[in-house]
């Protein structure tokens, strides 16, 4: 049982820094590192399990802002488009 716990942590570690660098992914991967490591948290490798936690959390906030940010960013493109129908300018091809 212990055995599993310390390789929880490892996992949640993995997945947290890993989830940190990987930016749509990464979202998954932060809420698997937070529940491995609320579940390894209780053995002899809680400070992996801390730091898998952490990590995860870190990384699940920086997805989120990653998010907004690409939200925000094609709205403001789309916004600043022509305003013109599509047929317009297919017209010139008639």
């Amino acid at each position: 049982m212990e055995n599993d716990r310390k390789g929880m942590a490892v996992a949640a570690l993995v997945l947290g820094i890993v989830g940190c660098v990987i930016p749509y992914l990464g979202f998954v991967l932060a809420i698997i590192a937070i529940v491995l490591g609320a579940m390894a948290k209780s053995g002899s490798a809680r400070g992996m399990a801390l730091a898998g936690m952490i990590l995860g959390i870190v990384s699940l906030a920086f997805n989120v802002l990653w998010i907004v940010i690409i939200i925000g960013l094609t709205a403001a493109v789309v916004s600043n488009l022509p305003e013109y129908p599509v047929y317009e300018s297919l017209a010139m091809f008639i």
